[in-house]
C-alpha cells in the first residue's frame, strides 16, 4: 500500500489483495510490482503475474548463490520453524560460533526477521522459506540431534512459557515416535507434523495415516475446515501407500477437492484416462488450480502427448521457476517436440537454472536434460554418453531416469546395442511405479521393432496398463514405423 499511496495508484480492494498475494517479503519485489503495474496496467500484470513471481524467484536466488553448504544447511534447519525465540536458538548454537554471524548477515539482508513484542523470535521470510524447503537441504547433524536433546528435555520440565519451544518440541517428539501420547499435543501440531512428514521425510506415509486417524477420531470436537485438511492429508497418504481405505475417505471429502484428489490417486495408479477425467474436472471448474494443472501435466507425459503438456507445462514453470521438477516437466515437453532446435534458447535456460539449483535431486535432473539437450538438439552423441557415464561414476545407485535417457538416445541414433544394455539394466532394477514399468514395455517394444520382431513388440505394448484406447492405437503407429523397411 505504501508504495502504491507514494505513486498515486488507486486500485480497487481486490486488486490490491490480488497483488498483496505475490508479495513474499522483499521490499524490492514491491517496487518492482508498482513499477510495472505503472508500465503495463493492473490488467495486463494479472495476465502476466508469473513476472513478479520471476522476480521474486531470481531474488531469493541472487540472495543465496553466494552462501556455503554449511550456511545453506543451517538455514534449513531455520526454515523448518514457523518462528524460534533467540533465547532457544542461542542454546542449540552455543558451541557454533560460524552460526551467530549467519543469523546477524541474514537479518541484515532481509532473509530472516525478528519478530515479537521484544523481538524475541526470529523467523526466515517466506519467500527464503519456500525456496529452502522445496530444495530439500539436509539439517546439520549436530543441529539434528541438539534439537532431539532439547525437545526430551523440554517433557521433564514445568516451564513452558516459550511458545516457539512448546511446539517445536511437541513436533520433534511426535516426527520420531507418532505413537507419542501427550495431553499437551493440540490438533495443529499433529496437523503440521504430517505436512513435514509426508514432504520431507522419504517413505513415511503410513505414519501421517496414523496421526491422521488419531485426530479424526475426535472429529465431532474439530472445526469443519480444520478436519477436511486432516483428512486431505490422509487421502493423499493412503493414495501413496495403495490404500483401499482411499476409497472411503475420499468420499468424505466434497467439491473440486474430491476430484483432485480422485485424479492424483489415478495418476499414481497407471489410470491415466480416469485421471484426465478427474483433473480436467478441477480446471472446469476452478482453471488456475495450480495442484491440478501440476498432476495434468504428469498424465499427459506418462502418454507421450507432449503438445498437451506444453502450454500448462510452461504456466507451471513460470510460476515457480525455481522447482527443478516443474523445470524438468517443461523441459521434456520441448526436449521431445518435432524440432527442439527452434526452442534452444529457452531449453539452455531451463538448463542453466537446474545447473543452480545445489541439490542432489537437482543434479540428476540437471545431467538427464543437459545429456538429452546435447543428444536431440545439439546432436552430440558423444558428448551426451559421456556426461551420463561421468555422472554414474560418482553415484551409489543406478538410476531408472537415466537409463531411460540412454535409451531415448539410442533410439534416436538407432543404436540398438545401447539400448539392449540400457533395457536390461532398467529390468534388473526393483520398480515399483505403473509409469515406469509402462514404460519399460514401450521401449521394449521398441526395440523389438527396430529388431524387426513385430509380434513380440505387439506382445509387449499389450503389457502396458491403463492407457486410452485411442492413445495405445496411436503408440502402435509409431511402434510400426521403427520396423525395417522390407
Amino acid at each position: 500500500m505504501k508504495y502504491l499511496n507514494i505513486e498515486a495508484i488507486d486500485l480497487t480492494a481486490d486488486d490490491i489483495d490480488f497483488l498483496a498475494g505475490l508479495q513474499k517479503g522483499f521490499p524490492e519485489q514491491a517496487i518492482y510490482t508498482v513499477d510495472l503495474l505503472k508500465d503495463i496496467g493492473i490488467s495486463s500484470l494479472k495476465r502476466e503475474s508469473f513476472r513478479v513471481i520471476e522476480f521474486n524467484q531470481d531474488r531469493v536466488s541472487t540472495l543465496l548463490k553466494e552462501f556455503l553448504e554449511s550456511e545453506m544447511q543451517f538455514l534449513s534447519f531455520m526454515a523448518r520453524f514457523d518462528f524460534i525465540s533467540i533465547e532457544l536458538l542461542n542454546e542449540m548454537i552455543s558451541e557454533e560460533n560460524t552460526y551467530t554471524s549467519c543469523i546477524n548477515k541474514w537479518i541484515a539482508h532481509s532473509l530472516c526477521e525478528q519478530i515479537g513484542t521484544n523481538l524475541e523470535y526470529i523467523r526466515v521470510n517466506d519467500a527464503i522459506k519456500d525456496y529452502i524447503l522445496r530444495l530439500k537441504i539436509d539439517v546439520p547433524p549436530v543441529l539434528a540431534e541438539k534439537l532431539r536433546s532439547v525437545a526430551k528435555d523440554y517433557l521433564s520440565r514445568g516451564d513452558f512459557s516459550d511458545r516457539s519451544e512448546y511446539i517445536i518440541s511437541l513436533r520433534e517428539l511426535l516426527t520420531e515416535n507418532p505413537n507419542l501420547n501427550d495431553d499437551r499435543i493440540i490438533p495443529s501440531i499433529y496437523l503440521k507434523t504430517m505436512v513435514d512428514l509426508y514432504n520431507n521425510h522419504k517413505n513415511r506415509y503410513n505414519d501421517v495415516i496414523n496421526l491422521a486417524d488419531r485426530v479424526l477420531s475426535r472429529e465431532e470436537f474439530l472445526d469443519r475446515r480444520f478436519a477436511q485438511e486432516v483428512r486431505y492429508r490422509l487421502c493423499q497418504s493412503l493414495a501413496r501407500t495403495r490404500n483401499g481405505r482411499f476409497m472411503e475417505e475420499v468420499h468424505k471429502i466434497n467439491g473440486i477437492e474430491h476430484h483432485y484428489l480422485l485424479g492424483f490417486h489415478y495418476r499414481i495408479s497407471g489410470r491415466n484416462e480416469d485421471a484426465l477425467n478427474r483433473l480436467n474436472k478441477v480446471l472446469q471448474s476452478k482453471p488456475n488450480h495450480s495442484r491440478a494443472k501440476r498432476e495434468l501435466v504428469h498424465v499427459y507425459l506418462n502418454i507421450e502427448e507432449y503438445d498437451q503438456a506444453l502450454d500448462m507445462a510452461s504456466d507451471n514453470y513460470r510460476s515457480e521457476p525455481s522447482n527443478p521438477y516443474l523445470i524438468q516437466s517443461y523441459f521434456t515437453c520441448l526436449i521431445r517436440s518435432q524440432d527442439s532446435t527452434a526452442h534452444r534458447e529457452k531449453i539452455e535456460e531451463l538448463i542453466q537454472r537446474l545447473q543452480r539449483i545445489r541439490t542432489s535431486a537437482a543434479e540428476e535432473i540437471y545431467i538427464n536434460s543437459l545429456a538429452q539437450y546435447q543428444a536431440f538438439t545439439l546432436g552430440d552423441k558423444a558428448s551426451a554418453i559421456k556426461c551420463i557415464e561421468d555422472y554414474q561414476e560418482t553415484t551409489a545407485e543406478a538410476s531408472p531416469y537415466i537409463a531411460l535417457t540412454k535409451i531415448e538416445i539410442g533410439i534416436r541414433y538407432k543404436d540398438i546395442g545401447l539400448m539392449r544394455q540400457s533395457l536390461e539394466l532398467l529390468g534388473t532394477m526393483n520398480i515399483q511405479n505403473s509409469y515406469l514399468n509402462n514404460l519399460y514395455f514401450l521401449k521394449l517394444a521398441t526395440l523389438n521393432a527396430m529388431e524387426g520382431n513385430r509380434p513380440e513388440a505387439e506382445r509387449n505394448i499389450q503389457k502396458i496398463v491403463n492407457y486410452p484406447p485411442n492413445i495405445r492405437a496411436k503408440l502402435m503407429s509409431k511402434i510400426e514405423s521403427f520396423l525395417p523397411k522390407n
